[in-house]
């Protein structure tokens, strides 16, 4: 998470080094008392140096803590390179391209984003295995009123004992349990198709809270928290869902038994059905990593905009990993 001010800027009072050697290197004295860029709380903010005798040249930096005027800083983000900047060059709160790659963003109702692995997901013509999906390129609908079958995938959870957190490598999706309890299981958002090494633990907060996997170097993604006991909404923005399928992917099995669901639905939170779907099933198809298990709808009733995912049972004696997913097709609403 980053945090952000409006029309923040500062001027360099020292000048800063390119040389990482230099024990100024990781440190952006400002003008006055740093003020201007005040933050609180444990979360970062990003700032763009540039200065008017070096034209087109400007370096984003990562302001960790402040004490009065000195910033302790992260230098060369989003490809930037360390340069020697003068005394009198600007640090300023700009936006950056890095920054904005960070948020979803919303075309024509359905939310979107790049490389959208860091978001909640929506509905997709198909199901990669192990990466998240976002949807992309289908709200157009053609003249003959015809749309595709959408596909779409929960957050990663565990509906057994993930495994307690322990340094190590995880992939992309791995869920785990944090050392002190916290009543929230997260899964790992790495944004890499390779296993990222993890050496210390993170810094868990509980519920509602998305935390860096590593808070020195971002870039290695999230921790995605999923409060527990799993009971959890994945809403649809500005379309209707029309149900045809329900179930769940595992993706890694170790439990010695199965668990019990119930997945249900509701319309602008007005019409709650928590078990329309299943009520209290026993995912007994899904064996195995890799197995999945189906629920065919054949009933029909009111469309939705938000599917409900609830864990009656959980599964014992070992992990039971993987994504609740649905198939149907949209309805777009008048």
């Amino acid at each position: 998470m980053l945090q952000f001010r409006n029309n923040a800027a500062a001027a360099l009072a020292i000048a800063l080094p390119s040389d990482s050697g230099d024990p100024a290197y990781g440190t952006c004295t400002v003008v006055a008392d740093g003020s201007q860029l005040t933050f609180g709380g444990d979360f970062p903010q990003l700032g763009t140096l540039t200065h008017a005798s070096m034209p087109g040249q400007y370096e984003i930096v990562r302001l960790l803590s402040r004490s009065d005027a000195v910033f302790v800083c992260e230098r060369s983000l989003e490809n930037t390179v360390p340069l020697d900047w003068p005394v009198g060059t600007k640090l300023e709160a700009r936006v950056t391209a890095g920054m904005l790659e960070r948020f979803p963003q919303i075309e024509a109702g359905f939310m979107d984003a790049k490389d959208g692995a860091r978001f909640a997901m929506k509905g997709y013509p198909s199901i990669m295995l192990n990466t998240t999906q976002m949807l992309s390129g289908s709200t157009s609908f053609n003249r003959n009123g015809q749309t595709p079958s959408v596909v779409g995938v929960s957050p990663f959870v565990d509906l057994g004992v993930p495994p307690t957190w322990a340094a190590g490598n995880y992939r992309h999706g791995d869920v785990v349990a944090p050392s002190t309890p916290d009543g929230a299981q997260y899964w790992h958002c790495t944004n890499s198709d390779m296993s990222v090494y993890v050496g210390a633990e993170p810094e868990f907060a509980g519920p509602g809270v998305n935390v860096p996997i590593d808070p020195a170097d971002e870039s290695l993604g999230f921790m995605v928290a999923m409060a527990t006991p799993l009971d959890f909404l994945v809403r649809f923005s500005g379309v209707r869902l029309v149900v045809e399928e329900v179930g769940f992917i595992a993706r890694s099995v170790t439990a010695g038994d199965v668990p019990s669901v119930s997945i249900g639905s509701d319309l602008d939170a007005g019409a709650p059905n928590p078990t329309r779907y299943a009520n209290n099933v026993a995912l007994s198809q899904a064996a195995g990593d890799n197995h999945v298990h189906r629920i065919p709808i054949a009933l029909g009733g009111q469309v939705i905009d938000t599917l409900k995912f609830k864990l009656e049972t959980a599964a014992t004696g070992g992990k039971f990993a993987g994504r609740f997913y649905w198939r149907g097709f949209f309805i777009q609403p008048e």
